[in-house]
C-alpha cells in the first residue's frame, strides 16, 4: 500500500509497516525503512503536498525541494518503545531526530513523545493512550542526473596523500567521495577579528578610501572563508551526512561563518570519524564505513597514490600498504574514451580529487610532474604588453575584422605566429609522454595555472582547467547537474557602448551600461535574479574590470558576491585568470571565461555572443570558446577555468 500524492513524496506500507519513502518523482531510489511494531491502534494520515514557495522551511530562491509527511497517530493500552530503522545515524535536535542523507535527502522523526537516535535509526518512547509519531521527507528535487555524490568526506592534511587515499579507496567506488585538505587562514582568527573592528569602526565614520583599504587587507581570509562557506552549503545540499578526519585542527582552521558573526565550523551537523591515530588503517576505515572482509589491493609504501586510488577504485578494491608489494596496475586499468583528465601531482591529496574525478567520469588519468610557470608567466607577460601596444598603435581607425587583421600583421613577423612563443614556452612544461596520453581527447586539466590550449597542436581542443579549490569546483558541478531546472535564466552583461546585440534562446539579457553598470548593480541583481550568465566587457586603463566608470575592486567579490544561480562568468578585462576565476567560483560560479589579454570591446562582443548563444543551447562552455568563427587572435586569448563538462544551468 502506498499512501501520498501521485506527484509527490509517497510513502510504501507492507503488511501494515512503513517499508519505505519512494522518491521517483525526483528520479531518486527509494529512501529504505523498517518499521517495528507495537501493539495497539493506529492511523495514518499524509499531508497535503507542501508549496515550495510558500514554505517556511524551503528556500525558494536557492534549491527547490519538496516534503512529505506521515503523521503515525497512536491509541495505546500500556508505553511502548516505537522504532524505525534508517540504516544511518541521526543527530537529536530539537524538534526529533534527524538523518542527513544520500542524494539530498533528509528525514526527521519526531512527534509529542521523545525521540531518541541509535546507531541505525530512532526510537520514541510512546505513553499509554494517545501520541502522534511525524515521519518528515524533505527531498531535493533533481533532473534526470544524479549528483552521484558519495555521502562522506574526508579531511586531512594536505601532505597526508597516502592515508587519504586508503581510506577514499573504503568507499564505494560508485560515487565521488571528496577529499578537503585543510589549509590554516592566512592570517589568525584574533588578527582577523581586530582588523575586522577596525574597517567597522572606519566605516562608521564615512571614509570611504579607509575603508577600502581595510577591507583590501581582509580580503585573503574573507576569501578562504568563502570557501570553506560554500562548501558547508555543498555538503549540506549534496546530503554528505559523515566526516572522516585522519588530523586534529584546530577550531579556527574549521571557520566556515564569518567569526565576527559568531562563527561556525565547516563540518558542523556531519557525524565524525577519527582515524588519524589507527595503525591499520584499512582495517579501522574499513570497519567504521562497511560491512564484511575487504578483498584488498596490495601496494608498496613507495607507490603513487594517485595513481594507486584511481586504480583501487576501477577495480572496487580497498588500498592496503604492504611492504614488498608490486606497484598498483594503474595502465592496465586506465579507460580509453574520448575524455582525459590531468593532474599535475604537486605531492598534495589535492591530487586525489582529480583522481576520484577521472573515475567518476569514466575518464582517463594522466599524471604529471608540476610546469615551472615562471618562464610562462614571463612569455605571457612580455605578449600581453605587445599586443596592448600594438592595439594602441593600430587605434580606432581600423573597426571589426580588419582591426584584427591589422592587429596580426602588426605582430607578426613575416609569417610567424605571434603566438609561437607563449606556445613555446607552454609546450616546454608538458611531457611528450603527456601529450601523447591525452592525444585528441577532451581534457580536464588540474593545474597550477599553466594554459594548456597553448600546448602546439590543442588550439581547438576543449580544455577545462582547474586552478584551484578541486573539491569545491567538483562538487559544483555535480550539484548543478542534478539540481532542478529554475523557472526561468537572466544574463547580465556589462558593456561600455552599443555593441551588444542581445543574449540568445532561453537566457534574458539584462544590459547594463555607463553608471547603470555599476557594483552596487551587480551585487543586487546577482542576488534578485536568477543569473545563470555574466559578462564583463568593460576594462579600465590597467586592464581590470571597469564598472559604472570605476574599477571593480578586487576585494569585492570575496566581500560582497553572492552567484547563487552558479552563473558561468565571461570577463574580457586582463586580470590574472586564476586568481579571478578562483574568486567567482568561491562567490558560487560554474565556471570561469578569462582573457590573457586585453582584447577591444567590440571584438570582445562579437565572440562572447557567439559563446553565450552556445552555453545557452546546453554546450560545456569549454567547448563554448572554440571554434566559434571568430578571428584566432582573439579565441585563442580566452581560457576556460572549470571542468572540460561545466555547462550553463538548465533553466
Amino acid at each position: 500500500m502506498d499512501l501520498g500524492a501521485p506527484h509527490g513524496i509517497r510513502f510504501r506500507f507492507r503488511a501494515g509497516l512503513l517499508r519505505a519513502a519512494l522518491l521517483d518523482v525526483h528520479r531518486k531510489p527509494p529512501l529504505t525503512l523498517g518499521e517495528h511494531p507495537v501493539t495497539g491502534a493506529r492511523d495514518l494520515v499524509v499531508d497535503p503536498a507542501v508549496d515550495p514557495e510558500s514554505d517556511p522551511e524551503v528556500d525558494p530562491a536557492g534549491e527547490v525541494r519538496a516534503r512529505g509527511v506521515l503523521r503515525l497517530r497512536f491509541d495505546l493500552p500500556a508505553p511502548a518503545e516505537w522504532r524505525l530503522t534508517v540504516g544511518a545515524r541521526g543527530v537529536r535536535t530539537a524538534d526529533g531526530v534527524v538523518f542527513a542523507l544520500p542524494d539530498a535527502v533528509r528525514l526527521r522523526v519526531g512527534g509529542t513523545a521523545p525521540a531518541s537516535a541509535g546507531p541505525d535509526g530512532v526510537c520514541v518512547a510512546l505513553p499509554a493512550g494517545r501520541s502522534e509519531v511525524r515521519v518528515e521527507v524533505t527531498s531535493a528535487v533533481t533532473s534526470a542526473r544524479a549528483p552521484g555524490v558519495a555521502d562522506t568526506v574526508v579531511v586531512c592534511r594536505p601532505e597526508q596523500v597516502r592515508e587519504a587515499a586508503v581510506v577514499l579507496s573504503c568507499l564505494p567506488a560508485d560515487r565521488f567521495a571528496p577529499v578537503v585538505p585543510l589549509r590554516p587562514p592566512p592570517i589568525p582568527e584574533a588578527e582577523y577579528l581586530a582588523r575586522h573592528a577596525e574597517c567597522t569602526a572606519s566605516r562608521a565614520l564615512g571614509d570611504e578610501d579607509d575603508t577600502a583599504r581595510l577591507q583590501a587587507a581582509l580580503a585573503p581570509y574573507t576569501s578562504w572563508l568563502r570557501h570553506h562557506e560554500r562548501l558547508a552549503e555543498l555538503f549540506d545540499r549534496l546530503g554528505v551526512r559523515r566526516a572522516v578526519f585522519l588530523c586534529e585542527p584546530e577550531p579556527e582552521e574549521l571557520n566556515a561563518v564569518d567569526p565576527a558573526d559568531g562563527g561556525g565550523r565547516l563540518f558542523d551537523g556531519l557525524d565524525v570519524v577519527r582515524l588519524s591515530r589507527s595503525p591499520n588503517l584499512t582495517a579501522a576505515a574499513w570497519q567504521a564505513l562497511r560491512d564484511g572482509e575487504p578483498d584488498t589491493l596490495d601496494v608498496p609504501p613507495d607507490a603513487d597514490f594517485t595513481a594507486a586510488l584511481f586504480t583501487s577504485l576501477r577495480l572496487g578494491k580497498p588500498l592496503r600498504v604492504v611492504e614488498g608489494a608490486p606497484p598498483p596496475p594503474f595502465a592496465g586499468h586506465n579507460p580509453d574514451g574520448d575524455e582525459a583528465v590531468l593532474v599535475e601531482d604537486a605531492g598534495t591529496a589535492d591530487a586525489l580529487v582529480a583522481a576520484a574525478y577521472a573515475h567518476h567520469r569514466d575518464a582517463r588519468l594522466v599524471i604529471t610532474p608540476p610546469p615551472d610557470l615562471a618562464e610562462v608567466r614571463r612569455v605571457v607577460a612580455r605578449e600581453q604588453g605587445r599586443i596592448t601596444a600594438a592595439a594602441r598603435a593600430i587605434g580606432d581607425a581600423v573597426r571589426g575584422i580588419g582591426f584584427v587583421e591589422a592587429l596580426w600583421r602588426y605582430l607578426s613577423t613575416g609569417d610567424q605566429d605571434p603566438f609561437a612563443a607563449v606556445e613555446a614556452a607552454v609546450t616546454a612544461q608538458v611531457p611528450d609522454r603527456v601529450v601523447a596520453e591525452v592525444g585528441q581527447r577532451r581534457l580536464t586539466a588540474f593545474t597550477e595555472g599553466l594554459p594548456y590550449p597553448f600546448v602546439r597542436g590543442w588550439a581547438r581542443k576543449p580544455v577545462g582547467h582547474v586552478v584551484a579549490d578541486p573539491a569545491l569546483v567538483v562538487l559544483t558541478e555535480l550539484h548543478a547537474d542534478g539540481a532542478a531546472p529554475g523557472p526561468a535564466a537572466f544574463g547580465l552583461v556589462f558593456d561600455d557602448g552599443p555593441r551588444w546585440a542581445g543574449a540568445p534562446g532561453p537566457v534574458h539579457p539584462v544590459v547594463l551600461s555607463g553608471p547603470d553598470a555599476s557594483a552596487a548593480a551587480l551585487c543586487a541583481l546577482t542576488e534578485d535574479l536568477p543569473v545563470r550568465l555574466l559578462f564583463f566587457n568593460t576594462h579600465g586603463d590597467d586592464g581590470g574590470i571597469a564598472l559604472g566608470g570605476r574599477e571593480l575592486p578586487e576585494w569585492l567579490v570575496p566581500h560582497r558576491l553572492r552567484l547563487r544561480h552558479r552563473p558561468v562568468v565571461l570577463n574580457n578585462s586582463c586580470r590574472s585568470w586564476t586568481d579571478l576565476g578562483r574568486e567567482f567560483a568561491r562567490a558560487g560560479a560554474r565556471g570561469y571565461v578569462g582573457a590573457l589579454w586585453a582584447i577591444p570591446p567590440n571584438l570582445a562582443a562579437d565572440f562572447a555572443a557567439t559563446a553565450l548563444r552556445r552555453l545557452a543551447e546546453g554546450v560545456p562552455a569549454a567547448h563554448a570558446v572554440v571554434g566559434t568563427g571568430t578571428p584566432g587572435g582573439v579565441e585563442r586569448s580566452y581560457l576556460y577555468a572549470g571542468t572540460v563538462n561545466g555547462r550553463l544551468d538548465r533553466s
